[in-house]
């Protein structure tokens, strides 16, 4: 079973739209609240923030441009050494150190990468394709229970997410393989008897390379759990790991 691969531009989204999309996260991230009243002595100060804040956005759409290309090529040095520059040059960018995480990922430099995406993530907490990339990277350092942490932190932050739900089943079946999957499924019956039938439906059909309905309808409706429910699946699968 080939593993969902980790990505830089989103991998649910086409090439075209994916850099509209981070485009769109850097708009919020660097978003500065400003009141709907301002008193004159400070408008030029508000001034100053909005020019301050446009140009930062200019220059990160830069190194994103930039970034995108080199990944495009799999120049995964020249990616790396474009993310050192973008992180010195902008410390605090929760996407410079994605970027760096990405090409220490690919370069098999797993404990730089790890700590390239737990910076990031410490800026942006929210970001679930870190998560998600932080779980791979965790996988093949073979610590599969914190692969799988990774994973969850990922889902409950978007459910929808598709690719976590999908590598988190793999870790589980390499770990517990299908004598173990069909423990666990027993287990998450005994609590919830739907969220076991898709749980065991996405596991076993993604293994297989199968992309079937039934794997399909088990990713909708894992989708739609809420961030309990999926803090009760995991709890219960983390606790057949021992």
């Amino acid at each position: 079973m080939n593993p969902t691969p980790s990505c830089f531009l989103p991998c649910t989204t086409p090439p075209g739209r994916g850099l509209r999309a981070l485009l769109a996260r850097l708009a919020v991230l660097l978003l500065i609240a400003v009141p709907a009243v301002v008193p004159q002595a400070a408008a030029a100060d508000v001034g100053k923030t909005e020019a301050a804040r446009e140009e930062a956005q200019a220059d990160a759409a830069e190194w994103l441009a930039r970034a995108r290309l080199l990944e495009k090529r799999r120049d995964w040095p020249g990616l790396l050494l474009l993310g050192m520059h973008w992180t010195r040059a902008d410390i605090d960018n929760p996407l410079a150190w994605f970027v760096r995480g990405r090409a220490h990922q690919e370069l098999r430099q797993h404990a730089e990468a790890i700590a390239a995406y737990q910076r990031n993530l410490r800026l942006d907490p929210g970001d679930f394709h870190a998560r998600n990339n932080l779980g791979n990277v965790l996988r093949e350092s073979l610590r599969h229970r914190d692969a799988l942490l990774a994973y969850r932190e990922a889902v409950r932050a978007n459910p929808q997410y598709f690719p976590a739900w999908q590598n988190m089943g793999r870790t589980y079946y390499v770990l517990k393989g299908q004598a173990g999957i069909f423990d666990a499924v027993e287990q998450v019956r005994r609590v919830n008897p739907e969220l076991a039938r898709a749980w065991y439906s996405l596991v076993l059909n993604h293994y297989r390379g199968r992309e079937d309905v039934a794997s399909r309808e088990a990713l909708e409706y894992l989708s739609r759990l809420s961030p309990a429910e999926v803090d009760q699946l995991f709890t219960l699968l983390l606790e057949r790991l021992h």
